[in-house]
């Protein structure tokens, strides 16, 4: 947008018909805008115009419990303003904290180990059935209205950590700081004990990594962040 204004309206000085709003809108978003779907919204299906993949075969490429083929012509969206599609989905929400053991300063993934991982699992639209539970390296107390779980190693306690992302399979992610740190944190950590990458997303063929990134808010400006690959879920 900047470009385009400082160089084709004041330098070139062209007559736009129309005004620039943003000029880096992400693909995903284009597509939801030109066929009108809403965040969360509701999609159905034109008859026999799809095709359903057996969960049996290889042809599927998803933890999801259905797949389907379909043309994006074919997807009919539905507006909240209409009663039977007002509502959201159920949406199973996960969130999560670490702790680490360090002696001396900031824990490092490549020596200090992680010692606890408190999870806490519930669905958006039912607030009384909350789910707490701990995994503890070692032994510790009990902890009130909590499940506790001990593991006799981290690697043990890392493993059941990613048996819990995909047996639990939430839709949200959440957390203190949980993207910058805590996941990050345990990617790196399974890397320096030399464990298999996992796949925290729904996607069979994509295992979950960590990369640097920036973002840029008005507000802020740039600050670094962590961009980490999870598919099928939301990261908040």
């Amino acid at each position: 947008r900047k470009i385009t204004e400082d160089y084709f309206y004041k330098q070139v000085n062209l007559k736009i018909l129309s005004k620039m709003y943003e000029g880096g809108i992400p693909f995903p978003l284009r597509f939801m805008i030109d066929h009108h779907l809403s965040g969360m919204s509701w999609v159905t299906l034109s008859k026999d115009k799809y095709r359903v993949i057996p969960q049996s075969t290889k042809s599927t490429l998803s933890k999801c419990q259905g797949e389907i083929i379909i043309d994006y012509k074919n997807l009919i969206a539905r507006q909240f303003s209409e009663e039977k599609f007002s509502s959201i989905a159920s949406l199973r929400i996960m969130s999560f904290d670490i702790e680490c053991y360090s002696q001396r300063g900031f824990p490092n993934p490549e020596s200090n180990p992680v010692i606890t991982i408190g999870i806490c699992c519930m669905s958006h639209d039912k607030d009384e059935q909350v789910t707490k539970l701990v995994l503890q390296l070692g032994s510790c107390e009990a902890i009130p209205e909590s499940q506790l779980v001990t593991f006799s190693s981290e690697t043990l306690l890392l493993e059941a950590f990613n048996r819990i992302m995909n047996v639990y399979d939430p839709d949200i992610l959440t957390g203190y700081n949980v993207q910058t740190f805590d996941m990050d944190y345990l990617l790196n950590r399974m890397k320096a004990l030399k464990m298999k990458t996992p796949n925290w997303g729904r996607h069979l063929k994509k295992p979950t990594f960590s990369k640097a990134a920036k973002i840029m808010a008005k507000s802020m400006g740039y600050r670094e962040t962590k961009s980490i690959n999870i598919n099928g879920r939301i990261q908040m």
